[in-house]
């Protein structure tokens, strides 16, 4: 039995060298449609035809066909778009400085803490035997918070310095303020702790008050606790919120009395604040 195949409007191909090669140009021609085929297309997007009448087919098409007539048209991503990146940088300030924005970052979380109000000073000498400590400063504020910047701008972060204890009978220093501005405005605060203040021959020195913060996870520093009369012991030094790295801006602890010596002590300073900035 002899193999015979016929092109339209051509007449019969009977030999067999005819048949192979038309065989192979067949076939090559069907691999090449699937090798170009553009599905999904060049920019990654699927395109397909939905039949708007019953049974409603959806038929996946190459990129450079058209639906025809009573199709619609749809089309979707073969893959999602790129999601954010994820954290790139931390950087921690111990002492006052700048932080230039990185390209491609908008937005950084900030963590400050004020520095720590110094306590104040104790009595100076006794009165019928009672002796009085001075009171503890006041423990910074803690804030944590998302903060807009902008690529390449230079931001300025001030870092708060501890308050210094107070002589004898003196009240200490406030803590510093931390804070990060742009071109002099404030952005974000975190409040130094308040002084201890000295105390006298009768009365204690009350604790300083814990520092205060601008919006955001905010934290009050605690207040530094008053001394007691009659014995001579400091007030306690208040403390801030640690945050996430444990970091305290505690307040100095109150002078107390000197009994070797029957004077008066010094108040101790307070510690100073932070900022670290993640990105």
């Amino acid at each position: 039995m002899r193999l015979i195949l016929f092109t339209s409007g051509s007449r019969a191909l009977k030999s067999r060298p005819a048949i192979a090669v038309y065989t192979l140009a067949v076939v090559a021609a069907f691999v090449g449609g699937y090798a170009y085929a553009s599905i999904p297309g060049p920019t990654g997007v699927i395109n397909a035809c939905y039949a708007t009448k019953s049974p409603h087919t959806l038929r996946v098409i190459d990129s450079t066909q058209k639906c025809p007539s009573g199709t619609t048209a749809l089309n979707w991503n073969a893959a999602g778009p790129a999601g954010p990146g994820g954290v790139n940088g931390i950087q921690e300030f111990q002492a006052s400085s700048t932080w230039v924005a990185p390209s491609n970052i908008t937005h950084v979380l900030v963590e400050a803490w004020g520095a720590g109000g110094g306590g104040g000073g104790s009595s100076l000498e006794c009165l019928n035997g009672s002796f009085t400590g001075g009171g503890g400063g006041g423990g910074g504020g803690y804030v944590r918070s998302v903060m807009p910047v902008t690529p390449g701008q230079t931001y300025t972060l001030t870092v708060g310095v501890g308050g210094a204890g107070g002589p004898q009978e003196t009240g200490g220093s406030p803590g510093g303020t931390s804070t990060i501005s742009l071109a002099g405005t404030v952005l974000m605060m975190a409040g130094g702790g308040g002084a201890g203040a000295g105390s006298n021959l009768t009365t204690a020195g009350p604790g300083g008050a814990g520092g205060t913060t601008t919006p955001g996870l905010e934290r009050v520093g605690f207040p530094g606790g008053s001394s007691s009369v009659c014995g001579g012991q400091p007030g306690s030094p208040g403390v801030s919120n640690p945050g996430t790295i444990n970091w305290a801006a505690d307040g100095g602890l109150g002078g107390s009395f000197d009994y070797a010596n029957t004077t008066g002590g010094a108040g101790n300073a307070g510690l100073p604040g932070d900022i670290v900035l993640t990105w």
